[in-house]
C-alpha cells in the first residue's frame, strides 16, 4: 500500500449546522478489489467570543 496525499476542496454550505457532515465518495483509502472508501467531513462548531448561534441565526449583543 502506498500513501498518497491529495488536496481536496469542499464547498461548505451557508448556515451549516453543528455535527453536519458531507460525504465524498470513492476518494478514501482502498478498501479492497480496487474500490476506494469514502471520506466524511464533520463540522464541529467552536464557541465564538462575540457571536452566538440561535438555530440559523447569529446573535451579537451590542454593549452600550
Amino acid at each position: 500500500m502506498t500513501n498518497i496525499r491529495v488536496k481536496e476542496s469542499i464547498e461548505i454550505p451557508k448556515s451549516v449546522e453543528n455535527k453536519s457532515h458531507i460525504i465524498k465518495e470513492n476518494i478514501g483509502n482502498e478498501v479492497g478489489d480496487g474500490v476506494n472508501g469514502d471520506i466524511a467531513y464533520i463540522f464541529i462548531e467552536k464557541e465564538h467570543p462575540i457571536y452566538k448561534r440561535d438555530g440559523l441565526n447569529l446573535i451579537y449583543n451590542l454593549k452600550k
